[in-house]
């Protein structure tokens, strides 16, 4: 078991405390991301043979429903890595002794249906984007005005990819309903839309490669990178930056016994990107 701070040299905030992490837990997060991978392998399969096959080659809409209606399912195998994942970095985060393997089991055990339900949800709306892009790309439209409704489309998928996020992080703490959940991933999301922005960024950047770099080599990097850092990293950039919300918004009032839990007491709460 880890002892993840000692108590009198606690971080002064979420952010101090995710580059302690990075200094000082590299292998657990480098463990967690082959963990999450693992999980992930059947969508990751999945996403390369259709990028390799020539039978999905053409921006059919049938071709297009089928890639990502199956995917929708695969991503609810992928959910459980993240269940596990978020639940292992909430208690190195709150300084409770933690155990990466022990804690990735524990995590799936006990969030595994939550994060296949809302994995469904974020596969629903991935279907909706592209099959919106797939019936965009064929309209008799001004090619302007076509990159304008693609923009659109992918702003609003992004937009509902974090308030998805925020369901993850809850469903990690608290025992709520699924209208609780959404409600207040709606608040959170547009309460700190600005810093929610370049925090989806920084976590999502393997996506983010994937999904507009219309090249091999992006995916095979952006899967790389995810197995060995970056699905780790990511979990605990983001489980730090919620916990610092629902300090914020939730916690201090509602849920005193974890409000700034594994930070130093009486200090200013900030995080500064």
């Amino acid at each position: 078991m880890i002892e993840n701070f000692n108590e009198g040299n606690l971080p002064l905030n979420r952010r101090e405390q995710i580059i302690d992490v990075l200094r000082y837990h590299l292998f657990e997060i480098i463990t967690c991301s082959i963990y999450t991978f693992l999980f992930a392998l059947p969508s990751i399969l999945w996403i390369v043979f259709v990028g390799f096959s020539s039978f999905f080659a053409e921006n059919q809409l049938l071709n297009v429903i089928l890639i990502y209606g199956v995917l929708i399912f695969l991503l609810m195998i992928m959910s459980l890595g993240f269940a596990g994942g978020l639940y292992f970095f909430k208690r190195l985060l709150f300084n409770e002794g933690a155990n990466v393997t022990k804690d990735f089991a524990l995590g799936i055990k006990k969030n595994g249906k939550s994060f296949a339900k809302i994995f469904a949800l974020c596969g629903i709306f991935y279907f909706i984007l592209h099959t919106s892009l797939s019936l965009i790309s064929v309209m008799e439209l001004n090619s302007n005005f076509k990159i304008i409704l693609s923009g659109l489309s992918y702003a609003l998928f992004f937009l509902v990819l974090i308030v998805i996020l925020y369901m993850q992080t809850q469903t990690i703490l608290y025992q709520v309903t699924f209208k609780q959940l959404l409600n207040n991933a709606l608040r959170f999301t547009f309460g700190y839309l600005h810093k929610n922005i370049l925090i989806f960024i920084l976590v999502m950047i393997p996506f983010l490669l994937f999904e507009f770099i219309p090249y091999n080599f992006a995916i095979w990097i952006s899967i790389f990178i995810s197995m060995v850092f970056y699905f780790g990293f990511a979990q605990v950039v983001f489980m730090a930056f919620s916990l610092h919300v629902f300090d914020m918004t939730i916690n201090k009032n509602q849920f005193k016994e974890i409000y700034r839990k594994g930070l130093k007491k009486n200090e200013t709460d900030h995080f500064n990107l």
